[in-house]
Parts: structure tokens; C-alpha cells; sequence
């Protein structure tokens, strides 16, 4: 049997994009834009359209679309309805951005249908980037969407200095921008970043709301107490926070006496007296490429030397890498000991090669803004044919097995990833 289901397919497509017969049409979002269609396209699709069209208590040919639900403080999205409808009509999504599919995810689950509810979660979760993700986080916030509030909290503790380098940034609301001041872990090199990153916001509000140079230390202190300011040092506070007008005289020479540890000062209510850091990450997380890659799953009920073997791209040389929990050449066992060992080919080379080895071990934690990173950079030298190990991490058992966040932990096993890249200079004789 012939079939030509794309013909077929856009048949639908053609008589929507012509307007051969339509007998409805949708009011939709604040500025009232007009969506026409077909009735029977519409009820096939969702039972609430069935239900609109043919049922009991039916619509006339115009229906006016409300909003999202009682809660929502955001009507629906006429961006959102036509790529349901193209949906409806074609089977295909045409996505530009996670913005985009949210608006169509909120259009889909207010008419229940659920094919398209997934195909926008699976857009969102793997396409939503960080410099949409503060605008993406606020339009969930208005349309009662909680849903996605993870993945963006995941990706803004992690991707932190992308997401405040997004044209949207300046925009954002207040109650976002505490949201990333609260957080226990930031994508920044230090807390002046941080500050940084608050005081480029405020002032951009204080902009917009006209706010005089004296109205700025009195104007933001609900958001100025998350920032750790005893956890900056005393020479980043003269050079960056002294000179700013979102503190006040007496708050500034509060910080700085207990910075300095000259004498007991009081805390003015409005500012923190934490004097622990916030976990922060490497910066430009994305952008961190590594040649070689391998996940070893390390348990703690038996000793362990395990062993995986890599290949450079010509093919030369040998890379094996370990990770060993015993008490060989005489290291401590209360520790996890992950080796890299370069090794020449089964061709017999003459000469001797100097490795540059540039690492990265993390045992996964269950949030990756939890992990435990170790870094090492390094040399090796081998002659012709010599075998030799460079230890690039030691990771103590105890941290991992009371840490609360390696749950994985109590079950005896974490997983354990090491990551490198190698360069190599063959000095001939």
C-alpha cells in the first residue's frame, strides 16, 4: 500500500495556512489577537476542545481565552496557542527558544494535551540556557508553573556568570535577584563577584525608579543582608565596597572594624554576620573541555585498584587511569588515590617524552554544584619504554562517607569522574 502521510499532513497545514473553512476563532492574550481554525482539528486533539465545541454547555464560533487558571497572574501567550495549534494540525513542534516552548507547555496544559506537554518538558529540561534562565524562572513564577523550578535553580547556582551577563539581568525582578543572593553556591570566583553582580543590578533599578545617590543605601536592604561581606577580604572592601553608595557611612564602618578585627563592632540589622563562604564554583563551566573522560563507581565495602585504559588521537601513546584505596607504595588508605599513567605504544620508541597533564576529579555529589573537585597540573618525564604514575588526586574517605551531600555514601558507593587532557614533547636521541 502506497502512503504519503506527509502529503497527507499538510493538507491540515495548507487549510489552516489558507483559511479554507474555518468555522472558529480564539481571542487571545492582552492585545485580543485573533487565532482562527477548525472546530474538529481542535476537539480531536484536546477533550476540552471537544467538550468547548460539541458539548452540553457549547461555545459559540468566537471564544474568548481568559487566562491559564484561577492562580495564574499571566494570561496565556498567543506565541504559545499558535505553536499549539501548528501542533494540532501537523503533529510537529517548531520551538526558538525554552521561553518560547514554557508559553506553549502553558497552552498545552491548560487544554490537556498531553502528547505536546512532553514534547516541551523535553525541549526545556535539555535547551533551556542560562541566559534565558532568569526570565524563563520569572515566567513560571507568574503562570504558577513550579514545575521547572529545579532546573533553574540547578542552573543558576552552576551557571551563575552566564546567567548575570544576559541582557535580561538588569531587568530582572527583586525577588530573583535574592533568590541568587541566598544561594549556598554560586558560579563566582569570590563574594566581591557577588556584590559585583548586586550592584550592577541595583543601580540599573535605581534607574529605573529615579532613585537619588541618597535614597541608595536605605533602598535595597532586604537584599543587601544576603550578601557575606565578612567574607570578603579587607583589601577587595577598600578597593570595590568602600567607594559604593548602596552602603551606608555607619554600615561600611561596621564591616570594615570586623573585617580589620580592630575592636567588637555590632552588625547594623540589615547586614549578614556570616563569616563562612558560600560554596563557589569554576567559572565558565561550559566552556571546560577535557580530551579524556572516565566514571569509576568506587565502593567502600573492599579495597579497590581499578583501571581504565585511553588512547591519544594518533594512536601513540597509552593513558591508564586508576583510582587505588590501598596501602600501595606506603600511602594512606583512608584516602582515594586517583592515578593518570602515560605509556608508550606496543612500538618500540627511541627516545624519551616529556608529559604535560592538565586534570580533573570530581566525585559526583547528587547536585552537581556539590561536587568535590580536585585540580592538578603537571609534568612527567619517562625515558624509552619506562612506565610511571602522576597522582592528580587524593580524596579523603572520611569527607565523602559524613558529607550530607554524598548521600550516595551511605550506600557504600559514589561515583568518581576524572577527566584530563595530555600534551606530550618526544625529545629524540
Amino acid at each position: 500500500m502506497y502512503r504519503s502521510t506527509g502529503k497527507f499532513k499538510n493538507r491540515f497545514l495548507q487549510a489552516s495556512d489558507n483559511g479554507i473553512g474555518y468555522d472558529c476563532k480564539f481571542i487571545v492574550g492582552p492585545e485580543n489577537s485573533v487565532v482562527q481554525g477548525h472546530k474538529l482539528l481542535f476537539s480531536v486533539a484536546s477533550e476540552v476542545f471537544q467538550a468547548m465545541f460539541y458539548g452540553d454547555l457549547k461555545e459559540e464560533n468566537t471564544v474568548k481565552i481568559q487566562d491559564l487558571g484561577p492562580v495564574s497572574q499571566r494570561p496565556l501567550d498567543v506565541v504559545g496557542f499558535e505553536c499549539m495549534k501548528h501542533f494540532i494540525y501537523t503533529g510537529e513542534v517548531n520551538f526558538t527558544s525554552a521561553i518560547h516552548a514554557l508559553s506553549t507547555y502553558l497552552a498545552a496544559r491548560k487544554y490537556l494535551i498531553s502528547d505536546l506537554i512532553q514534547e516541551c518538558i523535553n525541549y526545556i529540561e535539555k535547551q533551556l540556557k542560562p541566559s534565558e534562565v532568569l526570565e524563563f524562572y520569572e515566567n513560571c513564577e507568574t503562570s504558577n508553573t513550579p514545575e521547572f523550578e529545579e532546573l533553574c535553580l540547578k542552573i543558576i547556582e552552576e551557571k551563575t556568570d552566564q546567567a548575570v551577563e544576559s541582557d535580561y539581568f538588569p531587568n530582572a525582578e527583586s525577588k530573583t535577584i535574592e533568590l541568587i543572593l541566598k544561594s549556598r553556591c554560586l558560579s563566582f570566583a569570590s563574594e566581591i563577584e557577588v556584590f559585583d553582580m548586586f550592584e550592577k543590578w541595583a543601580l540599573a533599578e535605581a534607574a529605573r525608579k529615579k532613585l537619588s545617590d541618597g535614597d541608595l543605601a536605605s533602598s535595597f536592604k532586604h537584599l543587601k543582608k544576603h550578601i557575606r561581606f565578612l567574607t570578603i577580604s579587607s583589601e577587595e572592601f577598600t578597593s570595590r565596597v568602600e567607594p559604593s553608595l548602596l552602603l551606608s557611612p555607619t554600615e561600611k564602618r561596621a564591616i570594615e572594624s570586623n573585617l580589620l578585627q580592630l575592636y567588637s563592632k555590632p552588625m547594623p540589622e540589615d547586614l549578614s554576620v556570616i563569616y563562612q563562604q558560600r560554596k563557589f564554583l569554576p567559572k565558565s563551566i561550559t566552556s571546560e573541555t577535557f580530551q579524556f573522560s572516565h566514571t569509576f563507581v568506587f565502593s567502600f565495602t573492599k579495597y579497590l585498584q581499578s583501571e581504565s585504559v585511553f588512547s591519544t588521537v594518533n594512536g601513540k601513546y597509552y593513558f591508564h587511569l586508576s583510582i587505588d584505596n590501598t596501602q600501595v607504595n606506603n600511602r594512606d588508605s583512608n584516602y582515594i588515590w586517583c592515578f593518570i599513567q602515560p605509556d608508550y605504544n606496543h612500538e618500540r620508541y627511541i627516545g624519551s617524552v616529556i608529559f604535560k597533564i592538565q586534570s580533573k576529579v570530581s566525585v559526583i555529589a547528587e547536585r552537581e554544584c556539590d561536587d568535590l573537585i580536585v585540580r592538578h597540573q603537571g609534568e612527567l618525564f619517562l625515558k624509552e619504554n619506562e612506565k610511571s604514575n602522576i597522582p592528580v588526586a587524593e580524596i579523603p574517605i572520611n569527607k565523602i562517607m559524613n558529607d550530607k551531600y554524598f548521600p550516595r555514601g551511605a550506600n557504600r558507593v559514589v561515583r568518581i569522574r576524572m577527566q584530563f587532557n595530555a600534551q606530550y614533547t618526544e625529545l629524540n636521541e
